[in-house]
């Protein structure tokens, strides 16, 4: 349980700290290009919350994130997939509402958290091909991996 822990502090002080570099060098509007999130896709590696409680998707299971280039925002969760929107202002990050199909999933404990969690999202980082959603009071640290950005509209 300890290891866990500062496993977890390990990521917020990283998160906090990438965050915090990108702000000090920010000398214009334009973000950098490791900031950019339009036109990419984000597939959920684990949920780690400031509870010491790690969740990861089962093997099969889909947690996949579209950020489209029009700010709107497509998301698969395990068995179901919705839309809501996004906002981004630097490292900072907002999204939905998110409207979401409601077929019973295999695991919808997980779901739920997915879900739950993104509401909250308030910064991110993206460093070596990883994205980290932070949500507000460091609740919870998303970790996804970078996907190919096909679009949603003809995911199998």
């Amino acid at each position: 349980m300890v290891d866990r822990r500062n496993l977890m502090l390990r990521k917020i002080v990283f998160v906090l700290l990438i965050v915090a570099v990108e702000a000090s060098c920010s000398n214009s509007n334009k973000l950098p290009d490791l900031l950019e999130l339009a036109g990419t896709a984000w597939q959920l590696r684990s949920i780690q919350s400031m509870d010491d409680n790690l969740y990861v998707p089962r093997p099969k299971a889909k947690f996949i994130l579209w950020f489209l280039p029009d700010n709107s925002l497509a998301v698969e969760a395990d068995c179901n997939r919705g839309q809501g929107s996004w906002r981004q202002d630097q490292s900072s990050l907002s999204l939905g509402p998110i409207a979401l199909t409601r077929a019973l999933c295999e695991d919808s404990s997980m779901q739920d958290r997915f879900i739950g969690d993104l509401e909250y999202v308030r910064s991110f980082v993206i460093n070596d091909r990883r994205l980290f959603l932070a949500t507000m009071a460091d609740g919870a640290i998303l970790e996804f991996d970078a996907i190919q950005a096909t679009d949603p509209a003809i995911r199998p």
